[in-house]
Formats: structure tokens, C-alpha cells, sequence
């Protein structure tokens, strides 16, 4: 009998035993060559699917993700968090938006709310549109969702929002 791809894959992840700081385990082995889907930028606490994928070891999705629902199901495998927080800040970044009433000061207040979390602002693209919103598109290096539910809770404080959400 032929042994398919997905055996082949998961026989030779299995012999491998060494120490790892990965962040994901796959199916109780933790040194599988994981990448984190751009699509929908998984982080620890997310919900979290797995999938194999050619060349690239296992691609891991969040599990609301549409993009993996388009994949393939035969080469979906079981992944979980391993509980490690990620080892530099850096590592993880998600994508806020933030709509607010445009104000002078504003974006010292968002910046504030982000560093008193722990985050560091990698990207920020702000616009104001004809009724005086200002839409805040910002990438932030983030640990854990737990992080970003406290940045959430604290920019939803800041007089003037409208909507804080995650993409």
C-alpha cells in the first residue's frame, strides 16, 4: 500500500524529538515547522486549526477563519496553544481598527492606551472622512488575546469612540 503525503508528513514530525519554544503543538508533537496564516493572524488564546500544507510544515488558522474553511478537510490536523507566552514581543501582530470622533489629541490617546498595555504600534494608517470620523487602522505586536481584550476595553474608555474591533 502507498503511504500517503499526510502519513509521510506526520511519521517524520513524530521522529523528531527535540526541545522547542514553539508556541503551537501538533498533535501532542512540539517540533512541527509551523506559519501562522496571514489571512487571519492566529495569536495565543485564539481559537486555533491546522492544516498541512506542501514544503511549509502545518499552516495554523484561526478557527473563524474563512479562508480555511476553503482548505482542503483531509489535511486538517489537531493543533493547540502549548500555553508559552510568545518569546519577543514582536512575534505576534494583530490588526485594530478604531473609529472615533476626530479630535486634537486623539491619536497621543490611542497611542497611550496601546503602551499602557504593553504593545508596540508597528503600523498606523489614520484618515478622517467629511463627517468629522477619524478611522484608525493599527498593527501591534501583541502577546495574547488577553492583551488585546484589555487594549480593547481601554481604548473604548477614550471620550469620542465609536467602535474598537480586532480584524
Amino acid at each position: 500500500k502507498e503511504t500517503s503525503f499526510m502519513e509521510k508528513v506526520l511519521k517524520a514530525a513524530t521522529q523528531k524529538v527535540r526541545k522547542t519554544n514553539s508556541l503551537v503543538s501538533v498533535e501532542g508533537m512540539d517540533d512541527v515547522l509551523v506559519h501562522y496564516a496571514k489571512c487571519c493572524h492566529p495569536i495565543p488564546g485564539d481559537g486555533i486549526m491546522g492544516f498541512i500544507s506542501r514544503g511549509r510544515g502545518v499552516s495554523i488558522h484561526r478557527s473563524d477563519c474563512q479562508r480555511a474553511f476553503e482548505i482542503d478537510q483531509a489535511r486538517k490536523v489537531d493543533v493547540s496553544w502549548t500555553g508559552k507566552e510568545a518569546p519577543t514581543l514582536g512575534d505576534r501582530q494583530v490588526k485594530i481598527r478604531v473609529v472615533a470622533q476626530d479630535e486634537q489629541g486623539l491619536l497621543k490617546k490611542l497611542g497611550e492606551a496601546f503602551s499602557a498595555q504593553g504593545m508596540n504600534i508597528e503600523s498606523a494608517n489614520i484618515r478622517t472622512n467629511r463627517d468629522r470620523k477619524a478611522i484608525c487602522l493599527f498593527d501591534v505586536s501583541v502577546r495574547n488575546t488577553e492583551q488585546v481584550v484589555r487594549a480593547v476595553y481601554e481604548l473604548q474608555k477614550i471620550r469620542g469612540i465609536i467602535s474598537v474591533e480586532r480584524l
